[in-house]
């Protein structure tokens, strides 16, 4: 007789082991063990919380670093079927997209509004 996991525990699963896969192929930021640079263009965190993939502190260091992460994380995310989630916030101090802006590249990006400030994209 087979045992069927809850969504939630698989979803989970699925989520650290993206983040794993990640962490493997990319190097750990020196200062910040929780952050990944990624293509050496950008440095991201990426967590587990609410069933999905969380997407925090998105920061690009040439022009494109951010799309080129994104790509990465996204592709990630439909190999292990998981959704994506974030808050579309700028960073502080020198910005490089205003959050109208900024908002607008995430939608184009595939990520809707499921909450007031949250947005998510599902796997494709």
């Amino acid at each position: 007789m087979s045992v069927i996991l809850p969504v939630q525990t698989d979803l989970k699963e699925k989520v650290i082991s993206a983040i794993n896969e990640l962490r493997s192929r990319h190097k750990i930021h020196p200062f910040s063990r929780q952050t990944l640079l990624l293509n050496e263009s950008s440095s991201v965190q990426l967590k587990y919380f609410d069933n999905s993939l969380w997407i925090t502190d998105l920061e690009s260091f040439m022009p494109g670093g951010g799309r080129a992460a994104m790509q990465t994380i996204l592709e990630m995310a439909d190999k292990y079927e998981i959704p994506c989630k974030l808050i579309p916030v700028p960073f502080k101090g020198v910005r490089r997209l205003e959050p109208n802006l900024l908002e607008a590249w995430y939608i184009r990006l595939g990520f809707t509004y499921i909450r007031s400030s949250v947005m998510e994209r599902k796997c494709k």
